[in-house]
């Protein structure tokens, strides 16, 4: 996998990722539809403009497509010169990328 910061630019390959059926099947995510992307999107990049979150499109790197979105969730200066960053542990599955 490849991470990128995530931008409006990347709005139609998400949801055409977002289409992947396999998706619906996970109770841990948030997908948007082609109505709600944007809005998703937004929300996204507020949190980063109040330096509360970094939201990423994740590309899978064996095909080069967008398979989905992550980011870091509260943001917290710990320092002049540290972030600290609350984590949910969530199962991985890099084998299949």
């Amino acid at each position: 996998m490849r991470l990128e910061p995530l931008s409006h630019a990347h709005a139609g390959p998400l949801i055409v990722a977002a289409c992947d059926g396999d998706l619906w099947k996970t109770s841990v995510t948030i997908i948007p539809t082609q109505e709600t992307m944007a809005a998703y999107i937004d929300a996204a990049l507020h949190g980063q403009s109040q330096e509360k979150e970094l939201p990423f499109v994740i590309f899978r790197k064996s095909s080069g497509n967008i398979v989905g979105t992550t980011r870091f969730y509260d943001i917290v200066a710990a320092g002049s010169d540290r972030l600290h960053l609350a984590c949910q542990e969530r199962p991985t599955h890099s084998s299949q990328y």
